[in-house]
């Protein structure tokens, strides 16, 4: 239990922030906020700090990450979501889990009995938590699974969580296990369960600000999932099968075979590859792959072209 100087302390955290700039496809319960008393004085100063401390306490739940208003919220939202994707949903928590292909969640998790979560290659801390905050890591919120009513080898489990303050969905659909002992999670790519969820945080911590406290893969992660429009009608993932983490650009048609068209896919490539360089780091190769297309037709890394097909490869070198 926090004393209440912890909540005025959390509360001014919360006052500033809101005088700053706001900010699956097919692939959450309740919750208390609790406070705590402080010893009573007598003299007339305590009782005027009592009754600030008092004032504080309340503003700092009203604009707290999660509450059970909250979580009610997202108990209608994963229903009428889950309609929708032709899926229903339970919602799952500590001591009431769901059964993964015999991985009992969140339990086994959170206690590291059995599976450690990572997202990419790299373990995460990850805490349950009923307000969204936690001393380190994520703040495990919710837990939604269809994993008693999909067949198998199509069960979705997803972890609502909370990063300092910045809202994040993970889905896992792991069906055995690795060496590592890892449970992958990756950040939903569906877009309206990832702003349903940031809608109802309603959080106003702007993620630069604390993009120190995520790993590299986690704001690869980030990226992929928040870039701007995409030049070409696709979408972005993180690959981390090979000996490092990967961006591929899937578009849903195939680039014309002509000089403008290829020159234009070339310096679009090079835009997303010069942008993660600068949003998360040196080193990681960016890969346009064409539908019906076994290999790349396009790599560049920090901007510069390290693979290329053949008709790509010529348009650069300047042959055509």
């Amino acid at each position: 239990m926090k004393k209440r100087v912890a909540i005025v302390m959390l509360a001014a955290i919360f006052l500033g922030a809101c005088q700053s700039k706001n900010e699956e496809t097919t692939q959450a319960t309740s919750y208390s906020i609790a406070s705590s008393t402080a010893s009573e004085s007598a003299s007339s100063s305590s009782e005027l700090q009592e009754s600030y401390v008092s004032s504080s306490s309340t503003e700092a739940v009203e604009n707290t990450y999660w509450n059970g208003e909250k979580d009610q919220k997202l108990s209608e939202f994963m229903s009428s979501w889950g309609q929708r994707m032709n899926q229903t949903y339970k919602q799952y928590s500590p001591g009431h889990n769901v059964d993964l292909y015999g991985l009992q969640l969140p339990d086994e998790v959170l206690t590291q009995t059995k599976f450690q979560v990572a997202i990419g290659q790299t373990p995460i801390v990850l805490n349950w938590s009923g307000d969204g905050v936690v001393d380190s890591g994520y703040a495990l919120v919710a837990v939604y699974s269809d994993a008693d009513t999909q067949p198998y080898l199509a069960k979705h489990v997803y972890f609502f969580t909370i990063n300092s303050g910045i809202p994040k969905v993970l889905v896992t659909t792991q069906n055995q296990g690795n060496g590592d002992n890892y449970l992958y999670f990756s950040e939903t790519e569906n877009v309206e369960l990832k702003e349903g969820f940031k809608s109802i945080v309603d959080s106003q911590v702007a993620y630069d600000n604390v993009k120190a406290n995520f790993t590299r893969d986690e704001q690869l992660s980030y990226f992929v999932n928040n870039y701007g429009q995409l030049p070409y009608a696709g979408s972005l993932r993180v690959d981390n099968t090979g000996t490092g983490s990967r961006v591929i650009y899937t578009i849903n048609e195939g680039i014309i075979n002509e000089k403008p068209s290829i020159v234009a896919a070339i310096d679009n490539v090079r835009a997303i590859s010069i942008a993660v360089q600068q949003n998360v780091g040196a080193g990681i190769p960016v890969s346009l792959q064409e539908p019906q297309e076994s290999g790349y037709t396009l790599t560049m890394t920090d901007g510069q072209t390290t693979q290329a097909n053949h008709l790509f490869g010529r348009i650069i070198q300047g042959i055509e």
